[in-house]
Formats: structure tokens, sequence, C-alpha cells
């Protein structure tokens, strides 16, 4: 008699599921579309000359886009990012610096740097666009 109770009392429920409401802006999640984070995912610490007046930004770190591929891609990024052609850039790219070496503006960003480095921006002196 007690098996035929739990089977009695067990009543499967259907499948419930949640349509977007205005408290619940996210789709539900489905596994075969899962967002897998790149590998090229890149952070940069920045170190940036005193030439530029960025007051508490002189360090920081930022996170590199799937879209920046060069050097000049990057520095391109970075003054727009700092808004560095306001704070003593004078609307040129900077250059950007490793251990005390120019990364030309035509190095690929993934092949000479790598995440959580350390990268010296000082301006740009208008020849450093050229350099190759």
């Amino acid at each position: 008699r007690a098996q035929s109770e739990r089977a009695a009392v067990f009543v499967p429920r259907p499948l419930l599921v949640r349509a977007r409401s205005s408290h619940n802006p996210r789709p539900p999640r489905r596994p075969h579309c899962r967002r897998q984070r790149p590998s090229s995912a890149m952070r940069l610490r920045l170190r940036c000359s005193t030439a530029f007046s960025l007051g508490d930004l002189q360090w920081c770190m930022v996170h590199v886009p799937d879209h920046v591929h060069t050097a000049g891609d990057l520095a391109g990024h970075v003054s727009r990012l700092l808004e560095l052609n306001l704070r003593g850039g004078n609307a040129e790219l900077p250059q950007l610096l490793l251990d005390g070496f120019l990364i030309p503006h035509a190095e690929d960003v993934r092949e000479v740097l790598r995440d959580d480095e350390v990268v010296d921006v000082e301006p740009g002196d208008g020849s450093s666009a050229t350099l190759a």
C-alpha cells in the first residue's frame, strides 16, 4: 500500500519557461551557444609620461580590444580612451615603449606584448608613425 501512495503522490510537472519581462531582461541561457572568452584577451598596465596631465590615470590598466592588431592601433585606442589629445598629446599618436625600447607602430601587438605587461606611453614626435 505504501508504494501505491508514493506513486499516487508523484505527479510530473510541466517544464515552465520564463518569458522575458521588465524584471527579467536577460533571455534564458542556452547551453549550445555559451559565450567563450577569446584566447587573445589581453590587459596592459600603462605608465604614462608626465608630459600628459592625467592625474590618477598616470598609471592605469587597459583592456586591449579584439580589433586592435598593431601597435599603431593600440596607440590610437589608448589616445582615444585617455583623451591624450586634450591632455598634452598634441593630436599625435603616442609612442609605446617596452622596457625602454620603442615599439614600432607596424608591429603585431599580440606577438610583442603579453598580458599584464607594463608599457610606457610617451608623446609622439611626428616621426613615430613612419617607423616600422
